[in-house]
């Protein structure tokens, strides 16, 4: 069995096959009962692309949406994970080669432009991977 994160939202906005979903994202603590009198409580709102497949659905519309828990952990690997691990060996190699830390950091962070780059002109491919589902509220 798949477990699978889904959020509540609400349409914003439909371009084609694109539904565009803005979900309240919500700490734990906001639903404390106490979290009014409590800095920690927050919530954020955004805004999410799905693909709507076959289904057709109106500005206003509630849904929920959601993505498998593993495609959820290829995404912060792909976002935090590879840089985490490109910076740190980067950053190890530089040191030794030039025994100045300085630099070494420099090195290390100009290594992640070039990902950060490629992530960019591959998001589409990603995102046929990383897919986004949308259903009715009511189904």
């Amino acid at each position: 069995m798949v477990e699978r994160v889904s959020h509540e939202g609400t349409v914003v906005k439909v371009e084609g096959n694109d539904v565009f979903v803005r979900i309240v994202q919500t700490s734990a603590c906001a639903s404390c009962s106490l979290s009014r009198h409590c800095n920690s409580a927050e919530s954020k709102e955004k805004t999410v692309v799905a693909q709507a497949g076959a289904d057709s659905f109106r500005v206003g519309e509630s849904v929920w949406v959601s993505v498998s828990s593993s495609l959820g952990h290829k995404a912060v690997s792909l976002g935090f994970g590879v840089p985490l691990v490109l910076l740190l060996a980067v950053v190890v190699a530089a040191n030794g080669l030039t025994g100045s830390e300085p630099v070494a950091a420099l090195f290390g962070v100009g290594a992640l432009i070039p990902y950060y780059i490629l992530l960019y002109v591959f998001r589409a491919r990603i995102g046929d991977v990383l897919r986004i589902t949308v259903v009715r509220k009511n189904s």
